[in-house]
């Protein structure tokens, strides 16, 4: 069975707050663990000291190993779609919206979106958030396509 690694309440929690201000490069590799991939996948999307990485996340308790079956890494079941949550809708908590805008760009988009997302969670208003939504679907649909990026606007950016 290949190794695969995941994130534990710690490592989401970092994810999410940055409270142990990880290195960019650890960071990255934390949000590309997820249980499913593989650390041969991995290899190809992180360029250098993966295994470094690693062995510092595990130190760190940010990560455990994962015990994945097969099937499960050849094909994933896709999870249900959220209800639309656009910053700016009726009722909305803004600040709910916007960590979960800035998970999904995280999770969709690894060390691209990095950017993106650190300027989503310094958005103090839907109408700074707004524009940046825009960029991100631009992103997302660089990397994950054009039904990545309907899903997020719809998810999002709804009217």
């Amino acid at each position: 069975m290949a190794t695969t690694y995941r994130k534990t309440p710690k490592g989401f929690a970092e994810v999410e707050t940055r409270a142990h201000r990880l290195t960019p490069r650890i960071r990255n590799v934390l949000i590309l663990l997820d249980g499913v991939r593989t650390l041969d996948s991995l290899r190809a999307m992180v360029n250098q000291g993966l295994d470094e990485n690693i062995q510092l996340l595990l130190d760190g308790d940010f990560i455990e190993p994962a015990v994945v079956p097969e099937r499960q890494r050849l094909a994933p079941r896709p999870e249900p779609t959220p209800p639309p949550r656009a910053p700016d809708a009726p009722g909305a908590d803004f600040l709910a919206v916007r960590r979960d805008v800035v998970r999904v760009v995280n999770e969709q988009l690894g060390p691209v979106g990095e950017n993106v997302a650190i300027k989503m969670e310094r958005a103090q208003s839907a109408a700074e958030l707004r524009p940046l939504l825009a960029t991100a679907s631009q992103l997302i649909q660089s990397v994950g396509g054009a039904q990545a990026a309907q899903a997020f606007r719809e998810r999002f950016m709804a009217e």
